[in-house]
């Protein structure tokens, strides 16, 4: 309706990092949001939002509180269902599997420790392997905390248990809420520099954040929200 707040995404064209180059005209996107309009008992947030991810993208959404961001990467991973518009998958048209990692960890971490949280989504698709949750914890600094109650953590190290529970399930996206909430930086970079290690190896992500150092790091695209009716998107 007329009035409502609504996003502005307009690409913010920095030079990419060396590490990778950014798509090729013409490259179909693992995923893309053609005209989505979605929000909350009524209330849109996002109106007629459209954008596009390609494989092994590192993008970034940034953007103020309320802007949209959260609902938008709800959106993309299958948590919420838009009023209007399409979300378009590459990978025959079906979702694949979708990592967010939230704000708030202990919306994702259901299970009385460390490990059996990241055992337990692999463990019931039946994709479960030893090496695996080994590598994780060990790439995500908690080999000493697999057997500590995950409610007995910290909120950085509650982070780190629902990024490793969400890296066990081998998503198509992982997409980071917020990575900085609860986080002393040397802990975010080590695992901010291991997700980069995964993007390098292919590994589609998209950041959310207000850290602009993070941005400026990472990112090798970057869409900006704010109010007003999307822009559109500037051809590479």
């Amino acid at each position: 309706a007329d009035g409502q707040p609504a996003e502005t995404l307009a690409r913010v064209r920095p030079t990419p990092p060396a590490r990778l180059a950014p798509p090729l005209p013409g490259d179909e996107p693992l995923v893309a949001l053609r005209g989505i309009t979605a929000g909350y008992d009524g209330h849109p947030i996002l109106r007629d939002c459209s954008l596009a991810l390609h494989r092994g993208d590192f993008a970034a959404l940034v953007g103020p509180n309320g802007a949209g961001k959260t609902t938008l990467a709800r959106v993309l991973a299958g948590v919420l269902r838009p009023r209007r518009g399409k979300v378009v998958w590459s990978t025959n048209g079906r979702a694949p599997r979708v990592g967010l990692l939230q704000q708030n960890p202990l919306h994702q971490l259901m299970c009385d420790t460390v490990e059996e949280d990241v055992r337990f989504g692999p463990r019931n698709l039946g994709t479960e392997r030893p090496a695996e949750t080994e590598a994780v914890l060990s790439q995500t600094d908690l080999l000493s905390l697999r057997h500590r109650p995950t409610r007995a953590l910290s909120v950085g190290q509650q982070q780190r248990a629902a990024l490793a529970a969400t890296l066990s399930l081998r998503p198509a996206l992982i997409i980071l809420d917020e990575p900085t909430v609860g986080q002393d930086w040397e802990h975010l970079i080590q695992v901010m520099d291991f997700i980069a290690d995964l993007n390098q190896a292919g590994q589609t992500v998209l950041l959310i954040t207000h850290d602009e150092r993070l941005v400026e790091r990472y990112a090798n695209r970057v869409w900006k929200i704010s109010e007003g009716e999307p822009a559109p998107e500037p051809n590479p």
